[in-house]
């Protein structure tokens, strides 16, 4: 006799998981009777999943099955910013924000936030971006880009970095400062 477990989606909302949806994957294992089995375990992306469970039937047991209630897996969510020019003059300094890894395409909101300024672009990753000069957010529907402008006053050395607000299916994520496309001079 044998237990199988199928783990059906993923899918976007809880009240959409449902074991009649796309199979994630598939475990097996023996049976000798009545008791707790462990089971392979699966590694799914991101989203709602359900597990449906089949019990083959013997010469004197039914075939037997369920539906379990529906699982969240949260996905990790990646950002990352380049500045649109390495070298500008004081005034408006603008990036494309990028965000990846959103299971669904679902609302998600990006905050940039430009530190500075510095005296040397070695300086900003010392401070950890902490001199925050000013900040921009934006919404969008799922992966992909955003451009973000804030006005600087003074000259020398700026550092853009993007955080990922988390959803419902994913974790929040913050680019790291002082990476080089993320880096721009003001004069």
């Amino acid at each position: 006799m044998y237990k199988r477990q199928a783990l059906h989606g993923p899918f976007a909302a809880a009240g959409a998981a449902s074991c009649a949806g796309p199979t994630a994957g598939q475990v097996t294992a023996p049976v000798a009777g009545s008791g707790t089995y462990a089971l392979p375990a699966l590694s799914p992306a991101a989203g709602y999943f359900v597990w449906q469970v089949t019990v083959d039937g013997t010469e004197t047991n039914a075939p037997v099955a369920a539906c379990g209630a529906p699982v969240k897996v949260r996905g990790r969510a990646t950002t990352s910013i380049a500045t649109d020019a390495d070298v500008l003059p004081v005034g408006e300094l603008g990036a494309t924000a990028d965000v990846a890894g959103l299971p669904f395409a679902d609302q998600v909101t990006l905050t940039a936030t430009l530190a500075g300024p510095y005296a040397r672009p070695i300086d900003a990753i010392h401070d950890g971006c902490a001199t925050v000069v000013g900040e921009a957010t934006r919404t969008r529907v799922g992966n992909g880009t955003a451009h973000v402008t804030v006005a600087v006053t003074q000259p020398g050395w700026y550092a853009w970095q993007v955080q990922a607000a988390p959803g419902d299916l994913w974790l929040g994520a913050r680019s790291g400062c002082g990476a080089s496309s993320s880096l721009v001079g003001v004069q």
